[in-house]
């Protein structure tokens, strides 16, 4: 063997240990990563919200699965009221909101992105749930808002009865009491929430990753956050 291919061949070799060296360190830092990922979501400690949300704009959630459980927890969803979603949804049926028909025509074109390999009936019925969640998250405000209209005017109604009536009312003032200033304290986001163009990509990613009902709490939130008179501090 020559000089020169002897030369040639050691640098093959350093390059080829370097590179072996630099895979080694990489599968370590993901293996790391992923330690410290799964360490923070097996439990739901509100000091370790921050360290995920840190470890999510860093380094990222690596899987499917883990963007699961990790994105209701990054915006602050530890429980979902499905019901209130489920509420929103026939309200619409009933009254669909001002944006309903933009709705309809996005969702009309919307799903390709992810959904390259898939027949257009999966496509379709991914479509029919999108818009469920989109309507969903425009129309759970709207449930409140009449729910506090409702309440208000059966209250108007027991001032005008007997003593009974009274203190039936008195009872169900205390009773939601502690939803009703949670209503108050939120009713900026009630009365900001809409939809806006591109909604509907946010909302199909979501609903790939989360399944319907997370999609729906999780897409709430987001907008919420997103249209807030704080949302710049």
């Amino acid at each position: 063997m020559s000089p020169d291919e002897t030369e040639s061949r050691g640098v093959d070799d350093n390059e080829l240990e370097l590179n072996t060296a630099r895979d080694a360190k990489k599968s370590l830092a993901k293996h790391t990563h992923m330690t410290q990922l799964n360490a923070l979501l097996l439990r739901s400690d509100c000091w370790r919200t921050p360290v995920l949300c840190r470890l999510a704009m860093t380094k990222g959630l690596v899987s499917t699965e883990t963007r699961k459980v990790a994105w209701p927890r990054v915006v602050g969803i530890h429980e979902i009221d499905k019901s209130r979603f489920r509420n929103a949804v026939d309200l619409n049926k009933k009254t669909p909101h001002k944006d309903a028909p933009v709705v309809d025509a996005d969702c009309a074109r919307s799903c390709w992105a992810f959904t390259s390999s898939w027949s257009d009936e999966d496509r379709e019925e991914l479509r029919v749930k999108l818009k469920r969640v989109i309507n969903a998250v425009v129309n759970v405000h709207n449930v409140q808002t009449q729910t506090q209209e409702q309440t208000r005017e059966r209250d108007a109604k027991d001032d005008n009865g007997d003593d009974d009536a009274s203190k039936k009312k008195t009872k169900r003032r205390s009773s939601n009491a502690s939803k009703e200033k949670e209503t108050e304290n939120n009713q900026h986001h009630y009365q900001l929430i809409h939809y806006y163009q591109g909604f509907h990509d946010v909302c199909s990613v979501l609903l790939l990753v989360l399944g319907e009902s997370r999609a729906c709490a999780v897409a709430e939130r987001v907008v919420s956050i997103s249209q807030s008179p704080h949302s710049e501090d």
